[in-house]
């Protein structure tokens, strides 16, 4: 299955969000770093913004969107 270019850059972003998350150890930290370093839209997480500061609703466990995981699903199928 061909991905569109849209769905290739989520996987894409995803990829780059989980090295951070390997690198620092650190969610918070990653989630932070990938959005001030990111290649195309480098932006600053800040409250009541188009991108807030991480939300740590699970302790220890990366919040990622559930859409995200199916469209990465329907593709490795």
């Amino acid at each position: 299955m061909e991905l569109k270019p849209y769905q290739q850059q989520v996987i894409n972003d995803l990829t780059l969000f989980l090295e951070h998350v390997q690198e620092t150890k650190d969610v918070k930290e990653a989630f932070n770093n990938f959005w001030k370093k990111h290649p195309t839209t480098p932006l600053t997480p800040f409250p009541q913004t188009a991108i807030e500061p991480y939300k740590n609703n699970v302790p220890r466990v990366p919040n990622i969107c559930s859409d995200l995981i199916v469209l990465c699903l329907l593709t490795l199928s």
